[in-house]
């Protein structure tokens, strides 16, 4: 009997630890020339000054009840997480790849999806508000 529970256990445990599945990516973006850095990011973000020239984004997603597959769908042949930049002179634009974020269902079930997004900027830079960045007077 005690074998019957162990198992149990065990295979709970098993089946626990793939419905969460964890990626951090990074990604960097030259800010050249740029004297103004205008963000248009999915969801709440959080902004850090660093000793760098670029400005680098790190992106933490935590997806429930999806399989790994998912996940690298979303990622690679999706871009859902994905950064990008235009620059134009003395503006940097920087801005989510997907915007619109619809949720994610796999095998009939709803998937829970956490986003975390820093967002390292050349320390230069400050803060004017939420969606843009200033560089210092010299």
């Amino acid at each position: 009997m005690k074998y019957i529970f162990a198992f149990f256990f065990l295979t709970l445990f098993t089946f626990s630890a793939q419905a969460q599945l964890k990626k951090t990516v990074h990604q960097t973006i030259e800010v050249g020339e740029a004297r103004n850095i205008n963000l248009d990011l999915y969801g709440e973000y959080e902004i850090e000054a660093w000793p760098g020239n670029t400005l680098m984004s790190e992106t933490k997603i935590e997806l429930y009840d999806a399989s790994p597959h998912i996940l690298k769908f979303f990622l690679e042949e999706q871009e859902r997480y994905k950064i990008l930049a235009d620059n134009s002179g003395e503006n940097l634009s920087v801005y989510s790849n997907d915007k619109e974020r619809r949720s994610i269902s796999y095998k009939g079930a709803q998937c829970y999806e956490i986003i975390k997004v820093k967002l390292y900027v050349p320390e230069e830079f400050e803060v004017v508000n939420p969606k843009t960045l200033r560089k210092k007077a010299d």
